[in-house]
């Protein structure tokens, strides 16, 4: 199978992308890590787990896992629908990976995660 450049720019994409979330990623398990030592005081945000299973809500209300998504690729993103700037540019980038990708697209999942479930309601 020969690779087109539409191809090549969208698996480049897709890896930016990873790249970046792995490295937003290690940084809240480093801060997380940071926040939950002896230092400070009790009362503080505890600790945040990274990857494994998950349990969500979709924009529809309907709870969502990680069991629905096996055998697919999952490209995840995690913002807030109050985000000006950054989020809709992660999202239509995400997209715009997809479409080069065509056919391809469809073994790809992509996922938005709210980092602010509450005002990231289903009906917001």
């Amino acid at each position: 199978m020969r690779i087109t450049r539409r191809r090549l720019i969208a698996i480049f994409a897709m890896v930016v992308i990873g790249v970046a979330l792995g490295i937003g990623a290690r940084a809240l398990f480093v801060s997380s890590q940071m926040m939950s030592s002896s230092s400070l005081p009790s009362g503080g945000f505890g600790e945040v787990a990274i990857g494994g299973p998950f349990a969500l809500v979709d924009h529809n209300d309907k709870p969502r896992t990680d069991g629905e998504f096996r055998g697919r690729l999952m490209l995840v993103a995690f913002g807030y629908t109050f985000c000006p700037d950054v989020c809709p540019l992660d999202l239509q980038l995400m997209g715009d990976a997809l479409a080069i990708l065509g056919p391809d697209g469809d073994k790809v999942q992509p996922i938005f995660i709210s980092v602010d479930p509450a005002r990231d309601t289903p009906a917001v």
